[in-house]
């Protein structure tokens, strides 16, 4: 009896330190991924328009 209680307790304690270790594997992965979106800079993604203004041209050149 006592050594089939001992075996049982191995068992569990092996599932349940697989089971922790997982669990902290996955929450260190989810940080990770989860830090590296959110420090994207969408400053740099913005358009320049084409166009060019003619008066600041002008005012550029009255200058020199």
């Amino acid at each position: 009896m006592k050594k089939q209680f001992s075996r049982y307790f191995i068992l569990i304690s092996i599932f349940t330190c697989l089971a922790v270790f997982i669990l902290v594997v996955q929450k260190s992965y989810d940080n990770l991924i989860s830090a590296s979106i959110d420090q994207q800079d969408y400053s740099l993604i913005k358009t320049v328009s084409p166009n060019l203004n003619i008066q600041v041209l002008d005012e550029i050149e009255k200058r020199h």
